[in-house]
Order: structure tokens, then sequence, then C-alpha cells
């Protein structure tokens, strides 16, 4: 559930839709209570979540409802205060987004954000973190492809896992390598519900181009309707056409 799309970084790699907003804290709250066997809540998609101003009271409710928080960020907002928070509420992952090892690397990517500060945040949010697991996820850019190994090789350091994944052809970038599709398995078991509350076929349809409907109107009719279901049997198929599937590179693998 994309709690906000707005970022207080630009980074080159990242496009994003110029209508931006707050998911409002009620939605947020029908979409937890309409899915109970919902495991996992996943409070991001094209935005930096700690930026929405009710960010911790949407925490403490997916915490009251039993489900774990896998929590993306790209850690500049960060603070002791936030981290101490994070891990008294219990939050089970945190995932850094992270492209480069050292200032120069890192702030050419990250446009925007100070590389000091982030590595502090994140240093410090792992010297006192629980059974939260922390992971760095790296985007495999033309910028930083030729140093991917010693850039991994830092975070391994750091963080509980690294993972890195190829860059998103959405945008005017020219993305490197050619890929091979696998297995997709998210429209079957995720839900993604953008601000709005427009859900989307998937977690790269950044822009809604394969809209669904809206949330605020019953995301379950939504989750069981035909039309989701079609385009469900389009996926993991020898002719797939669809455009998302095609330039997808979280289910790709190199060749």
């Amino acid at each position: 559930m994309e709690l906000t799309n707005k970022c207080n970084a630009n980074c080159i790699f990242c496009k994003r839709d110029s209508k931006q907003g707050f998911m409002d804290i009620e939605l947020f709250k029908k979409l937890i209570l309409e899915f109970p066997e919902a495991k996992t809540v996943m409070p991001w998609f094209c935005g930096e979540p700690l930026l929405h101003p009710q960010f911790f009271k949407a925490m403490k409710f997916i915490k009251m409802n039993n489900k774990k928080i896998n929590l993306f960020t790209n850690g500049s907002l960060l603070t002791k205060t936030k981290s101490k928070k994070l891990i008294k509420l219990g939050i089970d992952e945190i995932r850094f987004s992270v492209e480069g090892n050292d200032k120069e690397s890192y702030e050419k990517c990250r446009v925007g954000l100070n590389w000091d500060k982030v590595l502090n945040n994140i240093e410090y949010f792992q010297s006192i973190k629980r059974g939260t697991k922390t992971v760095a996820t790296i985007t495999l850019l033309p910028e930083n492809k030729n140093r991917i190994n010693e850039i991994v090789s830092f975070w391994n350091q750091r963080v509980d896992e690294v993972v890195v994944m190829g860059e998103m052809p959405i945008g005017e970038r020219k993305v490197d390598g050619e890929y091979k599709f696998k297995f997709c398995e998210r429209p079957f078991n995720w839900l993604v519900v953008k601000w709005d509350g427009t859900v989307s076929f998937c977690c790269i349809d950044w822009f809604g181009k394969y809209s669904l409907g809206n949330a605020r109107n019953g995301a379950t009719d939504i989750w069981n309707s035909v039309k989701f279901n079609k385009l469900r049997e389009r996926v993991n198929v020898d002719d797939n056409v669809l455009e998302l599937c095609n330039i997808c590179r979280s289910r790709f693998s190199s060749e």
C-alpha cells in the first residue's frame, strides 16, 4: 500500500507520477481490515513512506492487526528517534535503497540525499535492532555496474542481506542488458494499492496503466474480479504480451 508517492529525492532512475499525494489513513485501515488473511503489509510503492504525516499511526495499526511490516525506505529520514519507535513497534523487515558505497557514487544516483546522513542512519538502526531483518537493495545501473561487486561487499558488512535488482526501463533512460523472463507470482498473492486508492495490476505498474478500479469501492471485489483474473491468465504463459511483464526486472535474470 502506497502511503505516498511523494519523495525527498530525485533519483536518476526513478520516474514518478506528476499527481502526488498521501493515502488517507482511514482508507489504509479499511484495506487492512478487508484482508484479515493477509500476512504482511508493505507500506510503500513509488515514494518515501516516512514522509506521510501519520506514518507511525499507520504502522501501529498494522501491528494491532497482527501483521508483519516490510518497509522500504531511502533511509534519509530515519532519525534515531524514528528508529527506536520502529524497533519498539516490532517492525519485521526494513529495506534500504542504496546504489553506492561512498559519497560520490551514492549522491550521483540518489540526487538530493546526503550520503553521510543516510549511512549514519542505517548503521545506527543496525546497531540497535532486535529481530528486524535489514536489507540493502541496490539497483544495477550503467553508473554503478562496473563497481557492483565492491558496492555489494560494502553493504554485506553493514546489513543482514543484500539484493541487486535490474533497473526498470521506465522513462527515457536506456537500460543495459538482455533479460529472460522467469516466473511471477505477484498478481496471485499481492494487492497493489496506490495512495489515491487506485488498484494496480502489479508492483511495476507505477502509473496505473493496468488499473483495476479503486479500493474505496471494495478491494476484495477487485481482487476477485473477472478483469483481474483475466490478466492473471496472461502471466507465465509462452505468448505473454503484457507490456509490464516484458519490461519487468523483478523476476528476470541476465542471460
